[in-house]
């Protein structure tokens, strides 16, 4: 984060930016069925795997960092975001509902938003000290969560549209060796 002022209109914006969770996992339950989302990749996660990381996220470290910058006068410490989602572990949930974690994701995002909506300006330039990197602001911190997460969903929508795309083609080739056939 620069040294330049926090404005009404920088925290509006960012905050319309955290809103896009809240649509996104509402969007994705509309066609999330429609795909094989616990197929597993070569590598990696599978979509339903990020989706729990975002949740993840959400639950465990966005949140509390966001309502302890809120409670507290002091500066607030956090693990650095890289290791936490290196250290995450999906076999370690036993949730896999996946129109249940799109619920959640939308609601704690919600809650979130609502938290935000509680800072004034001064909340917004507190100091968030990231494990292993230099000190932020509150903002650099919710920007920070949003490019994770806006990262995490463009990775799940190219997954989608990559299972898509297969399942055309499958379909393509079923119908020509039927039409061969015949």
């Amino acid at each position: 984060m620069s040294d330049k002022a926090i404005t009404r209109e920088d925290v509006e914006r960012l905050i319309e930016d955290a809103a896009y969770l809240q649509d996104e996992s509402e969007a994705l339950g509309y066609v999330i069925d429609r795909v094989a989302y616990d197929e597993k990749p070569p590598e990696g996660l599978t979509i339903l795997e990020k989706l729990m990381l975002i949740d993840s996220l959400q639950q465990s470290y966005f949140r509390p960092g966001f309502d302890q910058l809120l409670s507290g006068s002091r500066p607030v410490k956090i693990q650095n975001i890289d290791q936490f989602i290196s250290d995450f572990d999906a076999s370690e949930s036993d949730d896999r509902e996946i129109q249940k974690i799109l619920s959640r994701l939308s609601k704690h995002r919600a809650a979130l938003l609502n938290v935000f909506s509680k800072y004034s300006l001064n909340d917004w330039e507190k100091v968030v000290y990231v494990h292993g990197q230099d000190s932020d602001s509150a903002f650099g911190f919710a920007d920070l969560m949003i490019k994770k997460e806006r990262a995490l969903l463009k990775e799940i929508a190219d997954m989608i549209l990559a299972l898509e795309h297969e399942k055309s083609f499958q379909r393509e080739i079923n119908v020509r060796q039927q039409d061969r056939l015949n």
